[in-house]
């Protein structure tokens, strides 16, 4: 298998009436204000939603690390800017349009990856015969089975705040798998365009999916189990979002 990786993402409040006006039944629970989600409008020029897979085994030498993106997958993200604990973000993808060992995604977001710690060397520049042939193996029963399970799924919500971070809780599905995960991140803060970026990774197994990972020469090449997730999230109120 090739391997899905990446970082950044978003806050709350809080309010009590009854007793300090004495009026009402002191036991009665206060509603919290009304959310005023907006809907956010993603730049994908500046976000990727990837994974990153890593080689080992005795002849690891022989082998390379992958990047696998969904490029431009449907994304839907509200967030409420006065109660930031209510963001709800979800994805789509179809498993046939992801993309593995793109020239060009490569050579954009590999600095990144190896400041990160994701890569330890650049990636390699396959051949297409054999980008290809990986995303045959890829697309098989054996890894995605992209005719029996022809979408990928994530949500992320449950945004709280410790200090100048962040957690949030990211649901990847995979093969009709659902892996519950919690990502940390660096608080986003608005910049002056009112954009918000957010960049996060998540450490998962393909084990976790139902998924063997790709073994050769009786397992002296042979991808990870272990598998990075990369987020990189900038995103702008759509009604300040050019388009």
């Amino acid at each position: 298998m090739t391997h899905l990786a990446a970082q950044r993402v978003f806050g709350f409040g809080i309010v009590l009436l009854g007793l300090t006006l004495g009026t009402g039944d002191p036991h009665a629970q206060v509603e919290p204000p009304p959310s005023r989600q907006a809907e956010w409008k993603v730049d994908f020029e500046k976000s990727l939603f990837a994974v990153v897979t890593h080689k080992e085994g005795m002849a690891a030498g022989l082998a390379h690390e992958h990047l696998v993106v969904a490029v431009a997958p449907d994304i839907t993200l509200r967030y409420d800017a006065t109660n930031p604990g209510t963001v709800k973000a979800t994805l789509d993808a179809a498993v046939e349009n992801l993309v593995v060992d793109d020239r060009e995604w490569n050579r954009r977001w590999q600095d990144e990856l190896l400041e990160l710690g994701l890569l330890e060397r650049p990636f390699s520049n396959l051949s297409e015969r054999d980008r290809r042939k990986v995303r045959r193996s890829m697309l098989g029963t054996k890894q995605l089975d992209a005719e029996q399970y022809p979408r990928l799924r994530a949500s992320l919500d449950r945004l709280r705040r410790e200090g100048t971070e962040a957690t949030a809780r990211l649901v990847l599905e995979v093969r009709g798998q659902a892996v519950e995960q919690e990502l940390r991140f660096e608080w986003p803060v608005p910049a002056d365009d009112g954009s918000l970026s957010i960049s996060t990774t998540a450490s998962l197994r393909f084990a976790d999916f139902g998924i063997k990972a790709y073994s050769a020469l009786l397992g002296a090449i042979r991808v990870s189990d272990a598998f990075d997730v990369v987020i990189r999230v900038v995103a702008m109120p759509s009604e300040n979002a050019e388009g």
